[in-house]
């Protein structure tokens, strides 16, 4: 319950195939699914937490900058206690520091901290 619950995590990545045709609809389905990023944010403010996104990333759909993007402007509109990009291949290829997603290891990068 409440009292045993200080911050309300999710992880998300950029999963959909529609990503790489149409970057805006997927990222509105990101927002708008069933325990979607907006779920989250309702679910967290009802029992008057902070969110967290321990793990979040593109995915294997590819180099997809816009996602990269909305998750920081979401992030730095929202009661976000803290995040940590998911940089690594072990589970699927998501690293961007390694220059396989150029676009979108140059939009984190130019993100301010």
């Amino acid at each position: 319950g409440d009292q045993y619950v200080d911050i309300i995590g999710m992880d998300i990545y950029d999963n959909n195939p529609e990503s790489q045709i149409d970057p805006q609809r997927a990222w509105q389905n990101y927002l708008n699914s069933p325990y979607g990023l907006t779920w989250h944010r309702n679910f967290a403010a009802q029992h008057h937490k902070p969110m967290s996104y321990p793990e979040w990333g593109i995915g294997e759909e590819g180099d997809n900058s816009y996602f990269v993007n909305e998750m920081a402007n979401w992030m730095s509109t929202n009661v976000v206690l803290y995040n940590d990009y998911w940089n690594t291949n072990a589970s699927y290829p998501g690293m961007i520091s390694n220059g396989q997603y150029p676009k979108a290891a140059k939009r984190f990068l130019a993100l301010k901290p």
